[in-house]
C-alpha cells in the first residue's frame, strides 16, 4: 500500500495500477505525463534524472568542462548587468580586509540599480597606509571602467582614504568620494559606547552573557527561559555589543526570574563574587535593567 504521507503525492496523482504485473502509474501534476515505476519514478522525473545509474561527475570533470560551464554562465549574467552601466552610472566599492597572512587586501565592486559585480582583487599591502599609492590604485581602477560612467567611489572613512578622496575628486570633477556608511556607524558606536554611563552598561552586559555562555546548565535554563539567544552577533564588534546590550533589556524580566529561581533552589554558583566585585551576579542582573535605560 502507498505511503500517503511521501511529499511526491502532492505533485503527482495516481491514474491506473497493473495488478497483474504490479505496475504503478503516476501522473505528473506539472506536465501532465504519465510514468510507470511509482513513486521513485516520479522522484526521478521531478529531479530530472533518467532512470537509474547516474554518476556523480568525476573530479576532472568538475575542474574542467563543468567549471568552464558554469564560468561561462556567470560572465553572461555579468556581461547582461555591464550593458545597463551606461544607462545607470555606477559606484566603485572598495572592500578591505586581511587574509590569514597578514596581507591587507581589497575587493574592488561595481555596483548599480540592477546588481553588484565583482570587479577585482589587489594585494594593497605597500600602499594601504600611503594616500598616493591608494589614489594610483583607486585611479587605475576607475580607468579600467570608464570616467563617464562613474558616479562615485565609496571607500573606509580613514585619513589616507579621506585624502585619496580628496585627491580623486581634484582630478576628476564630475566624481564624488562617499565615505561606507557601515564604517561610519560603527566608528559611532565605539565612541558612544567609550562615554562613561554606556561603558558601565556595557561592561555589566559583557559579565552577565559571559556567565550565562561560561556555564552550560545556565545557559539551557536561559533558553528554557527566554527561547530565544542572548548574543546578537553582527559583522563589527561594536555592533554586536549594542545588539546584544538591548536584547539584554527586551529580556530582562525573564532573566531576573531565572536568577531569583536559583538563588531560592539554594545554588550558589550564581551567586558567587570574585574578589574585588561590589555585587554578586545574581543582584547584578536585577541591578542592569536600570543600568540600560540610559538617558
Amino acid at each position: 500500500m502507498s505511503n500517503r504521507k511521501d511529499p511526491i503525492w502532492k505533485y503527482g496523482i495516481k491514474v491506473e495500477t497493473d495488478e497483474q504485473k504490479g505496475y504503478k502509474y503516476l501522473q505528473c501534476k506539472f506536465c501532465d505525463g504519465v510514468w510507470k515505476g511509482g513513486v521513485f519514478r516520479m522522484k526521478e522525473h521531478l529531479a530530472g534524472v533518467q532512470g537509474r545509474g547516474l554518476k556523480a561527475p568525476t573530479t576532472h570533470e568538475l575542474s574542467t568542462s563543468l567549471l568552464l560551464k558554469a564560468e561561462g554562465k556567470t560572465q553572461a549574467v555579468v556581461d547582461e548587468v555591464n550593458k545597463t552601466w551606461s544607462k545607470t552610472r555606477v559606484s566603485i566599492m572598495s572592500d578591505g580586509w586581511k587574509d590569514i597572512r597578514g596581507r591587507q587586501l581589497i575587493n574592488f565592486l561595481v555596483n548599480n540599480l540592477y546588481n553588484t559585480v565583482f570587479l577585482n582583487l589587489v594585494n594593497a599591502s605597500d600602499a594601504i597606509k600611503d594616500a598616493t599609492l591608494l589614489f594610483n590604485l583607486l585611479d587605475s581602477i576607475i580607468e579600467d571602467v570608464e570616467e563617464d560612467i562613474v558616479v562615485q567611489v565609496v571607500t573606509d572613512n580613514t585619513s589616507n582614504y579621506k585624502k585619496t578622496g580628496e585627491m580623486l575628486m581634484d582630478k576628476r570633477k564630475r566624481l564624488w568620494w562617499t565615505p561606507c556608511a557601515p564604517y561610519c556607524i560603527d566608528l559611532m558606536l565605539e565612541k558612544i559606547g567609550s562615554l562613561p554611563q554606556h561603558q558601565n552598561a556595557l561592561r555589566k552586559a559583557k559579565k552577565v552573557s559571559n556567565f550565562i555562555y561560561n556555564h552550560e546548565w545556565v545557559l539551557a535554563l536561559m533558553r528554557m527561559h527566554t527561547n530565544k539567544e542572548l548574543i546578537r552577533h553582527a559583522p563589527t564588534r561594536f555592533a554586536t555589543s549594542f545588539l546584544t546590550l538591548e536584547r539584554l533589556l527586551l529580556l530582562r524580566q525573564p532573566l531576573e526570574q531565572m536568577f531569583c529561581l536559583l538563588q531560592r533552589n539554594g545554588m550558589d554558583v550564581v551567586s558567587q563574587k570574585k574578589p574585588g566585585e561590589g555585587k554578586s551576579r545574581s543582584s547584578l542582573i536585577t541591578s542592569f535593567g536600570v543600568a540600560c535605560l540610559m538617558h
